[in-house]
């Protein structure tokens, strides 16, 4: 039975040497200390320090080898986070922050486009030191999250008001940003329509010059 090419696929930790003519798991041929591995020093062998090339064994004993308990390969199978997120556990739980904390800008910028407009006015930049509608006209979306945040949107309320001047998210430069990532989805979906489509541009001209 030769190395299927699948199975690289399906495990993606796994690797197969040619020279050795077997598999190895790459994150432990690369982590894990010679003496051992996980809860009571597990002893590493086939798929660590040696090959494995027991091809009608291999899907038991692939299955087995992701059930073990070292670390490495829990991440690697993404059952586990990252180590850098382990030793800051803080990080992860800033980035779920931060991600709520954009989010109302984003449809701001979204619920603007659908109506057809203009984001910006006079004055459109820097922080919103204030909820109450400034004197000047500084633009539809930030009068529009003023009127967010003062319905009831504390998450957007609290960022408008407490956030550092370098980390507003609310400047020109990222709303072209936003608008630009929304375009590059929007097109990357028409294309994938386009080519998923059963009728070709050939097949199109022809039909039109048969009528």
């Amino acid at each position: 039975m030769k190395f299927q090419l699948h199975w690289l696929k399906r495990w993606k930790w796994l690797a197969y040497s040619q020279s050795l003519d077997g598999a190895f798991c790459k994150c432990c041929v690369l982590f894990a200390a010679d003496v051992g591995a996980g809860r009571g020093i597990q002893r590493l062998g086939h798929l660590v320090v040696t090959s494995f090339n027991k091809r009608k064994d291999a899907v038991k004993t692939f299955n087995a080898h992701e059930s073990t308990d070292y670390a490495f390969m829990s991440v690697a199978s993404s059952k586990q986070d990252t180590v850098a997120l382990q030793l800051d556990k803080n990080r992860k739980l800033q980035i779920e922050e931060n991600r709520r904390r954009i989010a109302p800008i984003v449809e701001t910028v979204l619920f603007c486009g659908r109506q057809g407009l203009a984001l910006r006015g006079h004055n459109d930049s820097g922080r919103i030191e204030s909820l109450e509608m400034p004197v000047v006209n500084d633009g539809n979306f930030r009068a529009l999250l003023r009127y967010r945040a003062s319905g009831g949107d504390a998450i957007l309320d609290d960022h408008l008001q407490n956030s550092g001047r370098n980390a507003t998210y609310i400047s020109p430069q990222i709303q072209n940003e936003i608008i630009a990532s929304c375009n590059n989805l929007i097109v990357g979906d028409l294309v994938s329509k386009i080519n998923s489509a059963q009728c070709s541009l050939a097949t199109t001209v022809r039909r039109s010059r048969r009528r």
